[in-house]
């Protein structure tokens, strides 16, 4: 699969976890993350520079988002944040 494929399939389903969190569906929304934390995992391992750094920064305040049961920032974070960044690997 080619790199361009992977974001956008990392992109839309980063969306629908936005959504499952922001519909109160946290259940479902934790387990899509961990998929969606996966993959993008996987795309990450090959890259390097900011752009990486920042992501990984983002998912830390993710976490830290989770940890407060924050939902809604969490799903902010997630959207209008590392998402735009997939498109800058």
């Amino acid at each position: 699969m080619d790199k361009i494929t992977q974001i956008t399939e990392i992109s839309a389903a980063g969306i629908q976890v936005a959504n499952y969190f922001r519909l109160g569906y946290e259940g479902q929304a934790n387990k899509e993350l961990i998929i969606f934390l996966d993959r993008l995992e996987l795309l990450l391992s090959a890259q390097t520079g900011e752009v990486k750094n920042s992501i990984l920064t983002l998912t830390e305040v993710m976490f830290q988002a989770q940890t407060r049961n924050d939902m809604l920032f969490l799903a902010d974070i997630l959207q209008y944040e590392l998402l735009p960044l997939l498109h800058n690997l």
